[in-house]
């Protein structure tokens, strides 16, 4: 599609360049060239909006893939400048197998976030670190006291980490609306306001419809996701994601501290060596 588009208006291109006539030498020559500058920046602003279309169009799209074939990644967002917060992050999934067997399993982690937007999101076994401010991303191993390091290009507009076990589920873009382009559509329902983990929270149910054939479906597959959410610190504080496929996933952030966490928590320790990551 991406491919088929920029054919399309090349081909424009070459021939609005074929049927072009000089005017005239002295012929408003001060006139045509504000006129063909003008055109020119109008030509290169339209072009941009085409490429930020199609860029949240296939992020859409890979939002979409990711519902259809994975389960559900709770994820702290950013950047955030001017609201420190950290505290402990609870993911508990129960899954009933079709003989009745109940399957529970849980997993602990941190997450930190500093005044001036830099995240931290960390296991015992992975850590992924977004400095907003030196404009790098952070991925370490604990274990082989080894990182890896990423550029971030710093006009990101959204960014999210989670880290859980061995894992890490990241992503991030730029230009206006993208978080929007992240998230696949789906039904809201507004929830109200209650008080959550000792903060205020403002609560929707999206449920969102996978249609048959999707994944091999011969019936529309729902997925419904209750989340509390805080606009005060803007932080996701609980959700309960329930999919007929992967079970109930509930994920919860507690021991909610807003104290400015230290700056050494956003940059790799001294004994770490730089490894780069094969993905």
């Amino acid at each position: 599609m991406i491919r088929i588009t920029a054919v399309l208006f090349l081909a424009s291109l070459v021939t609005h360049a074929q049927n072009f006539q000089p005017p005239s030498w002295g012929q408003g020559q001060g006139q045509g060239q504000g006129q063909g500058a003008g055109q020119g920046q109008a030509q290169g602003q339209g072009l941009q909006q085409q490429i930020n279309q199609l860029q949240s169009q296939i992020d859409r799209l890979r939002a979409q893939q990711r519902l259809q074939s994975q389960p559900h990644v709770e994820a702290q967002t950013g950047p955030v400048l001017g609201h420190p917060v950290s505290g402990t992050e609870t993911r508990r999934t129960t899954q009933t197998l079709m003989d009745g067997t109940e399957v529970n399993r849980s997993d602990t982690s941190y997450f930190y976030r500093d005044a001036a937007g830099r995240m931290r999101d960390e296991s015992p076994n992975r850590v992924e670190i977004f400095d907003t401010v030196g404009h790098a991303e952070y991925d370490m191993t604990p274990a082989k006291k080894t990182y890896d390091k990423s550029p971030l290009s710093g006009n990101e507009e959204y960014i999210s980490v989670a880290v859980f076990g061995n894992s890490s589920n990241t992503a991030s873009c730029s230009g206006h609306g993208c978080e929007n382009s992240m998230t696949p559509d789906g039904t809201t329902e507004d929830l109200g306001q209650q008080k959550v983990n000792g903060l205020m929270a403002k609560g929707s149910r999206v449920t969102i419809t996978i249609p048959v054939g999707a994944v091999g479906n011969n019936r529309e597959i729902k997925v419904v996701n209750e989340r509390w959410y805080s606009d005060e610190l803007q932080v996701l504080i609980k959700s309960i994601n329930t999919d007929p496929r992967f079970g109930v996933n509930v994920y919860e952030f507690t021991d909610i501290k807003q104290t400015n966490p230290p700056e050494s928590l956003f940059e790799p320790p001294s004994d770490y060596t730089f490894v780069k990551r094969v993905h």
